[in-house]
């Protein structure tokens, strides 16, 4: 669900940008991933259960890990709007892409229950998400972070 969110702002956001044509693509991009953070970060605090089962039996405080991660998530998601804290936000967000990989595995490996039943109309999403969303999202945040044109033109380069 949070990969559509992802997309469907995205889609949404290019259309805009051609009617106005003000938005740069990395822009775009940090909106999009923005608008998917919010979604992630607040399902942290409303579906807790479900995120819990991510984490292996043997790391102990399940419940502070998915509220501090959310709240995490939703930080993220306001700094990578603003144009003094994106890059540094970026960089950050790629290193917790990176750190949280090992619960998505583990979740696939373990196979959970996902909300919606998602599972019976996505075979594999688990591992699906493992393999192709998670790196999506890391070179997704990479790509928002590198100047745009006019950002280069401005800095002389």
């Amino acid at each position: 669900m949070a990969t559509l969110v992802l997309l469907l702002c995205f889609l949404i956001l290019l259309v805009l940008k051609r009617i106005r044509g003000s938005l740069s693509y990395q822009k775009i991009g940090r909106i999009s991933m923005s608008a998917m953070l919010f979604f992630i970060g607040f399902s942290h605090f409303f579906i807790p259960e479900n995120l819990t089962a991510m984490i292996p039996p043997a790391i102990p405080f399940e419940l502070p890990i998915v509220y501090a991660t959310g709240f995490l998530e939703l930080l993220f998601a306001v700094l990578f709007l603003f144009d003094k804290t994106y890059k540094l936000t970026g960089k950050i967000l790629i290193v917790y892409f990176i750190l949280i990989w090992p619960a998505n595995i583990y979740h696939a490996m373990n196979a959970g229950e996902i909300p919606g039943d998602i599972d019976q109309y996505v075979p594999y999403y688990h591992w699906i998400r493992v393999v192709l969303i998670q790196p999506l999202f890391i070179l997704w945040t990479w790509l928002s972070m590198r100047p745009s044109s006019d950002e280069k033109l401005s800095q002389g380069k």
